[in-house]
């Protein structure tokens, strides 16, 4: 399996540039497999967290596709570290609707500034790495949110 990491300090535009990614695959004919929210995910896990933790995370998804023979699987939400460390091991194992091919995985840099520590990334998963930084300007947001996107999308379907 191999990990690409959307890397950034919290509200650095990970979940919109996720959103941009989705849509992107699906207007180009790549079939969503599935489709769900953090929330839906970790209560299927029998995840509990406070209200405050629902409401930040409230935008992240988990959504599958199937591109060019590969199944690859965004996950949106890296603000805390028992989810991505569930879904990379879930992405691995055989016959659950979760594995995957690629995992694509948020990793918020202001809560885990060394998170393939904190994620337990095991050094054989091939990675890569795309950062992003906070633009300050809406405009300028947008536009660097949608360049990640594009540059997941074309990493993803070559």
């Amino acid at each position: 399996m191999e990990i690409v990491f959307l890397a950034g300090k919290q509200n650095s535009g990970k979940t919109n540039t996720f959103s941009k990614l989705r849509e992107q695959l699906k207007c180009n004919g790549y079939a969503e497999s599935l489709n769900e929210t953090i929330g839906d995910f970790c209560k299927s896990l029998s995840y509990k967290h406070q209200e405050k933790v629902w409401e930040d995370i409230k935008n992240d998804f988990v959504s599958q596709f199937n591109v060019n023979g590969k199944k690859i699987l965004l996950f949106s939400m890296g603000d805390y570290v028992k989810e991505p460390r569930k879904i990379i091991k879930l992405c691995q194992t055989k016959g659950n609707k979760y594995e995957s091919d690629v995992l694509v995985l948020a990793a918020n840099t202001t809560e885990h500034p060394h998170y393939l520590v904190d994620y337990k990334i095991p050094h054989t998963l091939k990675n890569l790495e795309i950062k992003k930084v906070k633009e300050s300007d809406e405009t300028k947001f947008d536009s660097a949110n949608q360049t990640s996107a594009n540059i997941l999308f074309n990493t993803l379907t070559k």
